[in-house]
């Protein structure tokens, strides 16, 4: 069953590892995240410490999908 919850810092690897080529960087948040290839350590550092690039402070609340598997 697919259900969501909060995303993790831990959840950044995972995140990483889907965005295999520059297409898919560039569709899932491209150039925001700086230059391919990204590793879960920009992105923890973006979704961290710069409020997932909102512009409104304290305005960013990230989900993950997950089921039996872990994230999906």
């Amino acid at each position: 069953m697919l259900r969501l919850r909060q995303y993790k810092e831990a959840d950044a690897e995972t995140i990483a590892q889907w965005i295999q080529d520059k297409d898919t960087f560039m569709k899932w948040g491209g150039e925001l995240f700086g230059e391919f290839p990204i590793n879960g350590d920009i992105i923890a550092d973006v979704y961290k410490n710069k409020n997932g690039l909102c512009m409104e402070k304290d305005n960013f609340y990230p989900w993950i999908a997950f089921d039996e598997s872990g994230a999906v």
